[in-house]
């Protein structure tokens, strides 16, 4: 009986009772009916089952027991009369306005019709206008357009009701419109982000973010200076649309800071106004706190141009008579995003200038502290060995080895170290460079072996005093495999550490709020709570709770492990 129950009667009984209404209102309309046998057919056998045991049905939701003869009841008997009911009732109310609205007609004239029409209006349909707005939204939800179709035929010469359900079907189609744009435009925003942020380019070792930042690079160079503004702006529009689907949006920042110094310090910068501009763009989607590094390396820039003209007046008044000139660039730490610089021994003609600038910012910034970051430095020297004369451009390792010269003009790799102690890894790369460019000679290695590994500590390296060039003024300045290599260890180091410490600021702020927090529950607020900046990964937000309960900010409470409690 039960499985009858479930299989059979179940899924069928509401199809068969509204089945059933149907011929019935065809022969109520006075329509030929010739099936109606069937009609007896379903109500006898509700009848004729002979069930020997009670009956489980659900009828709303509800487990209901209920006896043979009160299946037939609940299951045929009550449909029929509710739907005929409702039919009647349509059909009383729509003749009786029907036949109002001929009597206006045959003995008032237009205006009174309407008047007497509104009037009935009000009697009969006004005190249930609320009933009928919620039936309304009802067939609207289950789609019975055809009760809806005799409503207005009803309702057809009731302005004011007409009106108000006017109104109720135009909002049912604005939210269901409204509905299924917002879906549609969620999920493109989650195809669009998923397509950008996971792609086959994006899964190799190179990522989104890097790539947007890269291309950000390329179009603020220098090369780039002629471009037209119009096309300038069409290809930042088009750098906000990816920006905004990019997850790791604390990484984009940070290496696009690293860029912007790297574009500042080789002079590379093809418009202020475009760099600013940007800074602003990313300052409306992210907010004041995403940009105020990179805002802060605008305002370091001009308070440095400031200071060069202020030094040269100190050098004046102080008889600083060096032959060396130099610009600096101060940028504080906070936005400096450049990796720590390797110590190295300098010269004696770069040591007194460095001292005199030193002495001269102390004096004007008393407790601050000057780092030198070597790496990214540069300069210009003459070539005084050589008939013609010669401009190289190095940077200050390079220069190092180079001034090394002045005072020898033949010096082992070894000596060069001792002199120097520039790191042996760095110092070879750099020797390399020269040694290509035929400005230092190695006569202990052939030029077919010249690599970095090959060169020995104890071969000689001396200056090339025949060197001649078609340029006079040489770039010797290149990148450098290991400090290549060492910026980007330290450029994911960072992020990771960064991470870590707003993830842990994250956590203690919400548990400060909430004081007893679920462990999952913790996590699903972090996560949501910054992801508009990046997405951190689980593993790392325990990793980050268990820092925490080291430190004594959180602990678990003894009788449910998985509940973490805030200490004051």
């Amino acid at each position: 009986m039960l499985i009858w129950q479930e299989i059979v009667l179940k899924p069928i009984s509401n199809r068969l009772a509204n089945s059933c209404f149907s011929i019935i209102k065809i022969k109520c309309n006075n329509h030929l009916v010739t099936n109606t046998q069937l009609i007896e057919d379903v109500a006898q056998s509700y009848m004729c089952f002979n069930f020997h045991e009670d009956m489980i049905l659900w009828v709303n939701n509800e487990r209901t027991t209920i006896s043979p003869l009160n299946i037939y009841t609940e299951l045929f008997e009550k449909p029929i009369l509710q739907k005929t009911k409702e039919f009647h009732r349509i059909e009383a109310a729509n003749e009786l306005l029907s036949k109002e609205e001929v009597h206006a007609h045959l003995y008032l004239t237009s205006i009174s019709s309407q008047s007497l029409l509104i009037m009935i209006e009000e009697i009969y349909i006004q005190y249930c206008l609320d009933d009928i707005r919620d039936e309304v939204k009802n067939m609207l939800n289950k789609e019975n357009y055809e009760g809806l179709k005799r409503l207005s035929e009803i309702l057809r010469h009731m302005p004011i009701t007409k009106k108000e359900l006017k109104i109720t079907v135009k909002n049912h189609i604005y939210q269901a419109a409204y509905q299924t744009i917002e879906q549609i435009d969620r999920s493109n925003v989650e195809a669009c982000a998923q397509l950008i942020n996971t792609n086959a380019v994006s899964d190799t070792d190179i990522k989104s973010y890097e790539l947007l930042a890269y291309h950000c690079d390329k179009l603020l160079r220098n090369k780039t200076k002629n471009l037209p503004e119009s096309e300038f702006e069409e290809n930042l529009r088009n750098i906000m649309i990816v920006f905004n689907y990019i997850d790791d949006k604390d990484a984009f920042e940070l290496l696009y800071r690293k860029l912007l110094l790297k574009r500042i310090i080789n002079q590379l910068t093809s418009s202020d106004d475009y760099e600013e501009l940007i800074v602003s763009k990313l300052k409306e989607v992210c907010g004041h706190e995403y940009t105020v590094k990179l805002q802060r390396i605008f305002e370091d820039i001009n308070v440095s141009k400031t200071l060069i003209v202020e030094y040269k007046n100190y050098c004046d008044d102080h008889h600083v008579t060096d032959k060396i000139d130099c610009s600096v660039l101060v940028i504080s730490s906070n936005s400096c995003s450049l990796a720590a610089p390797s110590n190295f021994v300098l010269p004696i003609e770069l040591q007194s200038r460095l001292d005199s600038f030193t002495k001269f910012y102390n004096d004007r910034h008393d407790g601050r502290k000057l780092t030198l970051l070597h790496r990214y430095s540069k300069g210009e020297l003459q070539t005084l060995f050589t008939s013609q004369k010669y401009i190289l451009q190095v940077s200050t390792y390079q220069m190092v080895l180079l001034l090394l010269f002045n005072h020898e003009l033949n010096l082992t790799v070894e000596r060069i170290q001792d002199k120097t102690q520039i790191e042996l890894k760095l110092l070879l790369e750099i020797l390399l460079s020269l040694l290509k460019n035929k400005l230092l000679i190695c006569t202990d290695i052939h030029e077919d072996e010249l690599v970095a590994s090959n060169i020995k500590m104890n071969y000689s390296i001396r200056l090339a005093t025949d060197f001649k060039s078609k340029k006079l003024r040489i770039n010797l300045n290149v990148p450098l495999k290991s400090v290549e290599r060492k910026d980007i260890d330290s450029f994911y180091r960072t992020i990771e550490e960064d991470r870590k410490m707003i993830i842990q600021a994250t956590i203690v702020r919400i548990m400060k709020a909430r004081q007893t927090l679920k462990h999952t529950i913790l996590m699903q607020e972090v996560i949501q709570q910054l992801s508009s900046r990046f997405k951190p990964q689980i593993p790392l937000i325990k990793k980050c709770i268990d820092i925490l309960i080291e430190k004594e900010y959180l602990e678990r409470q003894s009788d449910q492990n998985d509940i973490l409690r805030y200490l004051t």
